[in-house]
């Protein structure tokens, strides 16, 4: 099991993917960049078998911002066309 340190810019969508494959190592890092407080920054730690499960399980990390935004507006979309419900 490898961990993966994943700094994503919300901003503009750029991202560096970091493979640690010891967990003291990556946690320290994780720690490091949380001290750094950037709020255009979302870092996270992942545990997967590969970068290939990774992209799988975690797929929006990868997008562009038009993959995204293509995304997003498939899924307003497709809620716009199922019938509202009220309880």
């Amino acid at each position: 099991m490898s961990y993966f340190l994943m700094e994503f810019n919300r901003d503009d969508a750029s991202r560096i993917l970091t493979r640690f494959e010891n967990s003291q190592a990556a946690l320290a890092a994780l720690r490091e960049h949380e001290a750094a407080r950037r709020p255009e920054v979302e870092v996270v730690l992942l545990m997967a078998e590969s970068e290939d499960q990774l992209r799988r399980t975690h797929g929006r990390y990868f997008m562009t911002i038009r993959e995204m935004a293509q995304r997003m507006t498939n899924e307003v979309l497709a809620s716009a066309r199922e019938p509202f419900v009220t309880a």
